[in-house]
């Protein structure tokens, strides 16, 4: 069973070393002062978070951090899609408050029909404003073992209500049974409408085992998702891709308008496609494009955030240079395409696995993994299209090991957090990093403005 390490401790100014690192966004931005937020998980598993980490961590109306994460048997290979019985993964949440990080708690609840038990993987969350915390994941439970466990991975959700607790019996969100080998569901990534509803998009294989599409859908204002026909939430038809394979790992936000925009990535290999979609409020497609032709892969997909003045941001690692270099893209609220874009990284090394977070006075706050010292530590640093200001790059780990997928969220009282995995100790476990505010606007969470 995973760990909090060590459960209750308060971590901000701790850690000296990180005491000293301070980072200025712009003269009207948020002043960040970075100290620990101590190490999350200490267990001999592979503690992971998905492959668009930013689904991961939530931050609430109220300022409260809510994380999950999937914690993989040692032997299991570091972050797959799949699992066995032999090997079941495990799902679990902590939230941060009060200085402290919560005893982890368990989410999914999975069995075969023989009771043994199986897994799931790359969760998300959503925070809701009454305080419910929505949680999404691909599930096993539906596999075979003549198929591998590998034939009918669906798409599950659990919810914590405020001062509650997971329910022991999850909610079965995607009813697919294509009847053929590979009908699988993965890696949903969640957003919040403006008017309470929660958005789930996520890749399917239901249409063609060869080929995953996207498919996305919307609860009511309260939360609850009506059933669906596979056919009417799928969003993209593989032949209108490249040529290079399956639509991989959305990303999803809603803007000012209300229109709800999608990133995601094409095939396996580097330099991939990565293309852009809009749905309306009642999730009619309105465009489709292409945006990117030389973005990450399926393991280093775009990601998505809103401002809170309802524009979009997209952050993804670039190939366009040979190496990996970080880009940032601007879709104006209510429009359909990207029409500003800015290269953030320009160091020669291996720079991947971006996530971002924007504040109130629309500073983009950028971190991501950076091999530029030998090792993959983690940066951070800020931009604004506004004057095209790009602030320096801050080095926030120093590891022996490898330091990646990081994920950052703002608060509503004026705090950065960010979460990454760390194999310094010879697994992967989950570390925190806490940006303090010190001067300028404080930082807002978007899902506090509503």
């Amino acid at each position: 069973m995973s760990a909090v390490f060590p459960p209750g401790t308060r971590w901000p100014g701790r850690l000296v070393a990180l005491g000293c690192l301070w980072a200025a966004a712009t003269a009207h931005s948020a002043v960040f002062r970075f100290v620990s937020a101590g190490p999350i998980t200490a267990s001999a598993s592979q503690t992971r978070l998905s492959r668009t980490p930013g689904g991961n961590l939530v931050c609430d109306a109220s300022g409260v951090f809510h994380l999950i994460y999937t914690e993989w048997p040692e032997s299991a290979v570091a972050n797959v899609l799949v699992n066995t019985p032999d090997e079941p993964s495990r799902i679990y949440y902590t939230r941060y408050e009060a200085g402290a990080w919560s005893p982890p708690e368990r989410v999914n609840n999975g069995y075969l029909p023989d009771q043994r038990e199986i897994g799931g993987g790359h969760p998300s969350l959503c925070a809701r404003p009454d305080g419910t915390v929505v949680a999404a994941w691909h599930d096993a439970r539906h596999t075979t073992e003549a198929g591998t466990f590998i034939d009918n991975y669906e798409i599950y959700l659990d919810r914590r209500p405020p001062g509650g607790t997971w329910s022991p019996t999850d909610e079965r969100f995607t009813h697919t049974d294509a009847g053929h080998q590979g009908d699988n569901g993965y890696s949903p990534q969640m957003a919040l409408g403006a008017d309470g509803r929660v958005w789930i998009a996520w890749q399917d294989f239901f249409a063609d085992y060869n080929v995953g599409d996207i498919y996305a859908h919307a609860s009511d204002a309260s939360g609850q998702f009506a059933s669906r026909p596979m056919s009417q939430m799928r969003k993209t038809v593989y032949q209108s891709g490249s040529g290079r394979g399956s639509f991989w790992q959305p990303s999803i936000a809603e803007d000012a308008a209300g229109l709800v925009h999608l990133v995601w990535t094409e095939g396996f290999a580097a330099s991939a496609p990565l293309w852009t979609m809009t749905l309306s409020a009642t999730g009619e497609v309105q465009s489709l494009d292409k945006f990117v032709t030389t973005g990450g892969n399926n393991l280093d997909p775009p990601r998505l955030a809103r401002s809170p003045l309802g524009n979009l941001y997209a952050a993804w690692t670039d190939r366009r240079h040979g190496n990996g270099e970080i880009y940032l893209a601007r879709l104006i609220g209510g429009a359909t395409t990207f029409t500003d874009s800015r290269r953030i990284t320009m160091d020669g090394a291996v720079s991947q696995h971006p996530d971002l977070a924007v504040d109130a006075d629309e500073t983009v706050h950028l971190v991501w993994s950076d091999n530029r010292d030998r090792v993959y530590n983690v940066f951070y640093c800020t931009y604004r299209f506004s004057g095209d200001q790009l602030g320096e790059a801050v080095k926030l780990t120093s590891t022996t090991g490898s330091a990646q997928h990081p994920a950052i969220k703002l608060s509503s009282r004026g705090e950065a957090m960010i979460v990454y995995e760390d194999n310094r100790s010879g697994n992967f476990e989950l570390y925190a990093i806490l940006g303090l505010a010190t001067t300028g606007v404080p930082a807002r969470a978007w899902e506090a403005l509503r």
